[in-house]
């Protein structure tokens, strides 16, 4: 039976103090690395616990408010970051998420100056609907749902 670890990078939303930081959730499964929502201050936690970004296989967002989305394209930018300039490898990156994901990192691209949003080629962005995600060893059931009237995605069963 393969092993599974969570870590709790943060549970909290925009209210975040030091001993709380906004939605983020490591699953490593399988030697598989999976995160969950990227809110405020997740890639400091990642390096608080010692988890290098560059290991990443998978990012689930759940939906596109800031306190679950905040620190996506920054880490987003610093994988390309490491991949181009320091020629540091990085895993390649499926990042899943509701309607309009690809877009939405694309217009964060262009808000933070990049001429052609996020470029980064190591990413690839799957929008999710109410269908079985079989990858590797895992599955994912993502069904939809309403959150502060925006779609949003509960995760029935993720492994």
């Amino acid at each position: 039976m393969p092993k599974i670890n969570i870590t709790i990078l943060g549970s909290n939303s925009f209210f975040i103090d030091k001993n709380h930081t906004g939605a983020g959730y490591l699953i490593n499964y399988d030697n598989i690395n999976i995160l969950v929502d990227c809110g405020p201050g997740v890639i400091k936690q990642m390096g608080v616990i010692g988890f290098d970004p560059t290991k990443l296989d998978y990012i689930f967002i759940t939906h596109l408010h800031s306190d679950h989305t905040s620190d996506l394209y920054p880490l987003i930018k610093m994988l390309q970051i490491n991949n181009d300039y320091y020629k540091k490898s990085c895993n390649n990156l499926t990042v899943f998420g509701p309607a309009g994901i690809d877009i939405f990192i694309h217009k964060l691209g262009i808000i933070y100056g990049s001429k052609n949003g996020s470029n980064y080629t190591k990413a690839k962005y799957i929008e999710l609907v109410e269908k079985s995600i079989n990858i590797n060893n895992f599955s994912v059931i993502p069904h939809k749902v309403i959150h502060d009237k925006v779609q949003a995605l509960a995760f029935l069963r993720l492994l």
